[in-house]
């Protein structure tokens, strides 16, 4: 996912992260994913389909044993292997909402393993892109669980995608993690004005 961002991205997000969570007591952290899940089962049936197609062609022309039983095995070993170097294939194979399920599972997993599940007011945010899915998922901790919004969270999630389908990653990420911060600010204002930092200011990439 790093190759998407310049390093001076990379810089800009992590400024907008300090920014944002100036006012609040809230920590924010986005992760970046390659993909959620390697799903296996849509490369047998790209394969399938490859030996299905392979098979018609060859029986069409040919009623050779040898070039029948090739046109299956064959087809089948070739199809596997294209799911796997170009797994852009097999996206037409993979049902949206499977996608969504493994990406909210992936995020979730994420959130604790990262430590946003530990903050002192409950107040921690996560923004999950799975770049292969191209889709974003905001989960927040118990506390700003229950007082932002689902449309609030949603919002969050359309900017990140605004910015994937027009190829401006670090745009996208930016405007999100201000809407975040903007959130955090009207419910965890950080009244002490003390930098109370629990989470580095980090962008974190997981392939």
């Amino acid at each position: 996912m790093k190759k998407f961002f310049t390093e001076s991205e990379i810089k800009k997000i992590e400024a907008a992260l300090a920014e944002a969570e100036k006012h609040s007591d809230g920590e924010i952290v986005p992760i970046l994913a390659k993909h959620s899940n390697n799903y296996s089962s849509s490369k047998y049936i790209l394969a399938i389909l490859i030996t299905l197609i392979s098979f018609a062609i060859v029986v069409d022309v040919s009623h050779s044993k040898l070039f029948l039983i090739l046109s299956i095995i064959i087809p089948l070993i070739v199809g596997i292997n294209l799911g796997r170097i170009f797994p852009v294939l097999c996206l037409p194979f993979i049902p949206h909402h499977e996608m969504q399920i493994q990406v909210n599972r992936r995020a979730c997993e994420c959130f604790y393993s990262y430590n946003l599940g530990n903050t002192k007011r409950g107040s921690a945010l996560l923004i999950y892109v799975s770049e292969y899915e191209h889709i974003a998922f905001v989960k927040t901790d118990l506390r700003s669980g229950k007082i932002l919004s689902n449309e609030q969270l949603q919002e969050i999630c359309n900017l990140v995608i605004h910015g994937m389908k027009h190829k401006k990653q670090a745009e996208g990420l930016i405007a999100a993690i201000k809407e975040a911060g903007e959130l955090l600010k009207k419910h965890f204002p950080n009244n002490s004005k003390k930098d109370h930092n629990e989470l580095p200011n980090k962008v974190y990439f997981i392939d």
